[in-house]
């Protein structure tokens, strides 16, 4: 019985993951919200039950999507140990483009089709969370208006960097944006 439970749950994985890279292929010929699920089972291969045993729409799945981006992304971010000097703060940037290399294409996707702004609003709110919540800084320092102030501002402009970076407007890679943004804040005390 076990072996029969990992089967089931690694055809269910399949499934997603094909059922995924279906719809951002589809993405890339028409507007997210002209996207069917005849769609995707079409070009996924598969049948429509196997998309219903998932999701319940297409809406439903971009927003999974969207949500095991931000989940996968913030659990990146947990593992490392703050902003508090160069090599944190460099590391981390360097953690979320690793992050970030894995589905690069599908980044790219959904930066260009015009869903960029909840993705923005998404990784705004992660930074601001991590910094507030989960930083090594001092709780003095995260208590005060200034820090309020300068995390929304680090997060607002950092996601929209990588946004830009995602529909083509950087002609940088993503370690080098690292090293970019790692240089910008530290010199600039951007955080404290």
């Amino acid at each position: 019985m076990k072996e029969r439970t990992k089967a089931e749950y690694r055809s269910s994985v399949r499934s997603k993951e094909l059922i995924k890279t279906a719809y951002f292929e589809t993405l890339k010929k028409k507007p997210a919200e002209k996207i069917t699920v005849t769609d995707i089972v079409t070009a996924a291969k598969i049948n429509r039950g196997t998309f219903y045993a998932h999701y319940d729409n297409t809406s439903d799945l971009s927003r999974k999507i969207e949500e095991e981006f931000c989940c996968e992304l913030y659990e990146a971010l947990k593992k490392l140990s703050g902003f508090e000097n160069k090599t944190s703060l460099l590391e981390t940037l360097d953690e979320i483009s690793r992050f970030l290399e894995k589905n690069e294409e599908q980044y790219k996707v959904i930066a260009t089709i015009g869903r960029a702004d909840k993705l923005i609003f998404t990784l705004q709110n992660l930074f601001i969370e991590y910094m507030e919540n989960n930083a090594d800084i001092s709780e003095n320092i995260r208590k005060s208006p200034r820090f309020a102030v300068r995390a929304r501002f680090f997060a607002a402009g950092v996601a929209n960097v990588y946004i830009s970076y995602f529909k083509g407007e950087l002609d940088v890679s993503l370690t080098s944006l690292s090293e970019i943004l790692n240089e910008m804040i530290i010199n600039n005390s951007l955080i404290f």
